[in-house]
């Protein structure tokens, strides 16, 4: 009977923190999609990364013209020197095999997979045991790749965590293009604006002298 209420305890444990995770994912989802500014969205996508997998770092490759990956953002230990150097080829690793394959990757021990390449580690010092690697698409276009590495407290990721993980994917991804969106947007309302203020000045009994100033004023800015 005491191990029957065990497990009845411990079932229920994992239903709560299923409820949490997945109500964090709803949150995050409000975050990132009301956080409009690209620059600001790519960090803030791998900092619930890390958070929400309770992970010890983070990193986000982004491909570049379907050529290689590089680094554009890696939170954690040494993040800075991985953000710095890291470029890897399609296939290249686990990040490039997920690139270039298009299906997640989640590994209980990284060295014991003979695609993980363990050169990054020792460039950096950071050791990677256990890692969750997911493609990240846009409109059904991979545009980079989600990295968790080692789970805290020497734990291992499991199932629940890939799930995770996939659906931050899928709600990152959309928050992506929304950004992507916008900026497109407010590139071209600035291009019109300015044809319309150059239009007013041509007709203008502006000199030549005072166009070519405003015109190179706004090309500095």
């Amino acid at each position: 009977r005491q191990r029957q209420m065990c497990i009845r305890d411990s079932n229920m444990s994992n239903s709560e923190i299923s409820t949490g995770k997945f109500r964090s994912l709803l949150h995050i989802s409000a975050v990132l999609n009301a956080n409009l500014d690209i620059h600001q969205l790519l960090p803030l996508i791998m900092l619930y990364s890390k958070d929400l997998l309770e992970a010890e770092a983070s990193s986000l490759f982004l491909l570049d013209h379907d050529e290689f990956l590089y680094c554009e953002v890696a939170l954690g230990d040494k993040g800075e020197i991985i953000q710095q150097y890291a470029r890897l080829e399609l296939g290249e690793g686990i990040v490039g095999t997920v690139a270039k394959e298009k299906k997640a990757i989640a590994l209980s021990d990284a060295y014991k997979d003979p695609r993980f390449n363990p050169e990054m580690d020792q460039k950096t010092g950071f050791r990677t045991k256990s890692l969750i690697c997911v493609p990240l698409f846009v409109e059904d276009r991979l545009i980079g790749t989600l990295e968790v590495m080692n789970k805290s407290k020497n734990r291992v990721f499991d199932e629940a965590d890939l799930e995770y993980l996939l659906a931050l994917s899928e709600v990152a991804a959309i928050a992506i293009q929304n950004a992507n969106a916008k900026d497109s947007l407010d590139k071209r309302i600035l291009e019109l604006s300015l044809l319309y203020e150059f239009e007013k000045l041509a007709v203008s009994e502006k000199s030549l002298p005072e166009l070519g100033k405003w015109i190179l004023e706004r090309v500095l800015e």
